[in-house]
């Protein structure tokens, strides 16, 4: 017999999924506008700027991993995948030059 409680589990999950989805959306859509007034304030070229982004999300995705005790985890599963974590920060740095 299932309880309640375990019934109302996804959909707050998918509550939550849904609010982190829309939040990316609003931060993927602000990328341009924001990258424009950097550019405008500081004279910083976008690559430059997509590089010092870059290293921030590095920063702060170290930081949840810490914090939530996932950071063993994750880099465990990055040493056993390497060739993938290669082809991908590859794949994302050419999109980001392109």
């Amino acid at each position: 017999m299932t309880s309640t409680r375990n019934r109302a589990l996804p959909q707050a999950r998918f509550g939550r999924g849904l609010i982190l989805v829309c939040l990316a959306g609003v931060i993927w859509g602000t990328i341009g506008p924001g990258v424009r007034l950097v550019h405008e304030w500081s004279g910083l070229s976008a690559l430059t700027i997509t590089a010092y982004r870059a290293m921030a999300a590095v920063v702060v995705l170290i930081v949840i991993a810490l914090v939530t005790r996932r950071f063993a985890t994750s880099w465990s599963l990055a040493i056993h995948q390497w060739r993938r974590v290669i082809m991908v920060g590859l794949l994302t740095a050419a999109a980001q030059l392109l």
